[in-house]
């Protein structure tokens, strides 16, 4: 686990170490890192994801099979895109409360629709 006195004191260093906290699951990193006054939740870092693909393969006098490959590349995402990607639940509702702005334009549509 990376702690964010290790990262550089800079918005896209703390930033691509939330990112890379959200892949892996690494929730208390990604608490401390929420924490700090240089990260930028909406941040897009490079990262690796890896990709499941599966196929089934049908044969006429044996049996089905399905054949499962992995793709690995690189690509940019942001730290919700990270977790929702690697199933942690907990961090990506943290994430969302977190990148929440009452301030935006979506807000304020949605608190106007609340009003009606």
């Amino acid at each position: 686990m990376r702690h964010v006195q290790e990262a550089e004191e800079d918005e896209s260093s703390i930033s691509q170490l939330l990112i890379e906290a959200a892949l892996v699951g690494e929730e208390a990193t990604v608490n401390d890192v929420l924490g700090h006054k240089l990260v930028d939740v909406n941040y897009r870092g490079t990262v690796n994801l890896r990709v499941k693909y599966s196929d089934t393969v049908q044969q006429e006098e044996a049996p089905d099979q399905v054949k499962i490959e992995y793709e690995e590349f690189k690509t940019d995402i942001t730290p919700l895109f990270a977790a929702a990607h690697a199933g942690h639940i907990d961090i990506t509702r943290r994430l969302l409360v977190s990148s929440w702005c009452p301030k935006s334009e979506i807000a304020q549509f949605f608190a106007g629709l609340l009003l009606l």
